[in-house]
């Protein structure tokens, strides 16, 4: 194929080893067990945290979900929430928990969520692409890596 032997770059070899890994793991572990762990993550995350007055967990907490989760964080005396960033690199540096700031390909879905409608998603919509950290008030993306 003409295309992809022309195509310029080197191809993400270590990548693919990581995902054979990765499939490799799952099927030696079962898929049964990944989702037991899973589960208990996301119980554990929610009776920790489902009446934390400062911590605003986005979604539902009553359907089956992986152990991803987007929350905000409020400080009362400033009556503002943690910037998305400052989050991540709390969660990284200090509890070594794996995070993604922003909405990136959720961002239709985080407008849902925060219930903002769509004369204000467009405001938002157009503040985060002319903005180059690709900034959205306060929306932390996490995955809990850690057993």
């Amino acid at each position: 194929d003409i295309e992809t032997r022309e195509e310029g770059g080197t191809p993400n070899i270590l990548g693919a080893i990581r995902a054979g890994l990765a499939f490799h793991l799952k099927e030696a572990v079962g898929e049964k067990i990944i989702e037991k762990r899973e589960e208990e993550l996301v119980e554990k995350f929610f009776q920790r945290f489902r009446n934390h007055e400062k911590l605003l967990v986005l979604g539902s907490s009553t359907v089956p979900r992986l152990a991803i989760f987007s929350f905000l964080i409020y400080v009362p005396a400033f009556d503002k929430y943690l910037h998305h960033n400052f989050v991540c690199i709390l969660l990284n540096d200090l509890f070594g928990i794996q995070g993604r700031s922003g909405c990136a390909c959720a961002g239709p879905y985080a407008l849902e969520l925060l219930n903002i409608d769509d004369q204000k998603g467009q405001i938002y919509i157009k503040f985060i692409t002319e903005d180059e950290n690709g900034r959205f008030d306060g929306l932390s993306r996490n995955m809990l890596m850690k057993p």
